[in-house]
């Protein structure tokens, strides 16, 4: 499947893949799955530890919910662990996992709030 990087909208050959967090690592003190989206290296480092705009988070969700429904039907034990991490931190049941419309729900729920506390603890917002 074809990478497209969820902020440039430009294909990302994968040499040239980097992940990124879109809500910084050095904000959520984590690498939790649904916190990843693979882009050009050169955007990764241009976005550094700052706050992308909201309108790039339904692009973010639905890269994930293109990985959701890839990894659920085949999905092991190592999968299982990173599915278990949407289940947790999204607060969303396992059946509605592949739900677009409840993965957006979730995401819109718990990153919104999150990208607010991150800018008033002084993390730059409005990127790019």
């Amino acid at each position: 499947m074809p990478l497209e990087c969820i902020y440039s909208e430009e294909h990302v050959d994968e040499g040239d893949l980097s992940l990124d967090h879109f809500l910084p690592r050095s904000f959520v003190g984590h690498d939790r799955i649904w916190n990843l989206v693979p882009v050009a290296r050169s955007v990764n480092s241009a976005k550094g530890a700052r706050l992308p705009q909201p309108r790039y988070l339904e692009r973010l969700v639905r890269v994930h919910h293109v990985i959701i429904n890839g990894v659920l039907p085949t999905a092991g034990s190592v999968e299982k662990t990173f599915l278990d991490q949407y289940c947790s931190d999204l607060r969303l049941p396992p059946d509605r996992l592949t739900d677009a419309d409840a993965l957006l729900d979730a995401y819109t729920g718990l990153v919104l709030p999150m990208m607010a506390i991150a800018q008033r603890m002084g993390f730059p917002a409005g990127w790019p």
